[in-house]
């Protein structure tokens, strides 16, 4: 009981930053996983090929690495960032999040049925007609709404 007295605050602060970092890797990993899912079913191929690299890099590595990198060696290789341990520890979860979250958008997206498909693009051109907007908007919308 005493220990939780002495260090209870430690733990508080502990938790707080852990979900602070839970919900800053998640939310803009989510921004970057969707690039990287258009990146990756684009048929522009150094698109295609960067996303690939990165995707494969990225989650071929383990998080345990990537985070030692980040911490230690990306201060020490560009020191005029200045970056705090935090921020470092932020951007290693955030491009490993965004790693995943990638194939995670890309495999919902192919996972659509190609009537599906069909019938989006045909409501878009419906929808076209009656309001100023691209049809290729309301496809894409359709897509990540799926694949949510």
């Amino acid at each position: 009981m005493r220990l939780l007295s002495k260090y209870g605050m430690n733990f508080v602060n502990g938790l707080g930053t852990t979900l602070l970092l839970a919900f800053i890797s998640v939310a803009i990993g989510c921004l970057i996983g969707a690039v990287v899912a258009i990146m990756k079913l684009s048929k522009n191929k150094p698109l295609n090929w960067i996303s690939t690299i990165y995707i494969e890099v990225i989650r071929d590595t383990p998080l345990l690495l990537q985070l030692y990198f980040f911490y230690f060696l990306l201060p020490d290789i560009m020191p005029a960032l200045k970056l705090s341990k935090f921020t470092c520890i932020a951007v290693a979860l955030v491009i490993n999040s965004g790693a995943y979250m990638s194939e995670i958008f890309r495999s919902g997206i192919q996972s659509i049925d190609g009537g599906q498909t069909a019938t989006v693009v045909m409501n878009g051109k419906v929808l076209n007609k009656l309001a100023t907007g691209s049809q290729r908007y309301i496809t894409d919308i359709f897509y990540f709404a799926t694949a949510l």
